[in-house]
């Protein structure tokens, strides 16, 4: 084989490596790089399961942070959907954490501007408090299936912020929600 050292591909001589080799290596490269972070962190990739639960939890905490600012962007900043809002920006942020710690992509946040908002504030709270007993619902769903400490104390500390938000059920007789 004549290497001719005056021509260079990228960091290797051209008539030295092949341009497949060079594809297939970097394409390997590409691939193996997120389980090789994994490893050094002292992570294992997550199943197939519990990406899917990131997935769905995912999607719910960016869907209830559309609907909460839907519903301030109609009606204006009245509580407690100003509070929930804020606090489901920090939800969307803690589980986005986790994607990024196991070195998966994070999915784009495909609600905001897409939720239709009821006619009162009243059926608004309704709504909430219907959707975070089902958010609560799909954390007790999830738990048992998941193994990662971490991911495990996230989707508990989710939850038990979703029971704090169904409590506000008693603001149904608040006069501010009748309008």
């Amino acid at each position: 084989m004549n290497c001719q050292f005056k021509q260079y591909h990228y960091f290797f001589p051209k008539s030295c490596i092949n341009r497949n080799f060079l594809t297939f290596f970097f394409l390997m490269l590409s691939i193996s790089f997120p389980f090789l972070a994994l490893k050094v962190q002292g992570l294992t990739p997550l199943n197939e399961e519990t990406q899917q639960a990131l997935k769905e939890v995912l999607a719910d905490e960016y869907h209830a942070r559309a609907f909460y600012q839907a519903v301030i962007d109609k009606f204006g900043q009245v509580k407690p959907f100003s509070n929930i809002v804020r606090a489901e920006d920090r939800h969307a942020s803690l589980v986005e954490e986790l994607w990024e710690k196991y070195g998966l992509p994070i999915p784009e946040d495909t609600y905001q501007g897409t939720i239709k908002v009821p006619e009162t504030l009243l059926e608004a709270c309704k709504m909430g408090i219907k959707s975070e007993i089902a958010n609560r619902e799909m954390y007790d769903n999830w738990l048992p299936k998941i193994e990662e400490p971490d991911i495990r104390a996230t989707f508990k500390k989710l939850r038990d912020a979703s029971e704090g938000v169904t409590s506000c059920s008693k603001l149904l007789t608040d006069k501010r929600f009748s309008r």
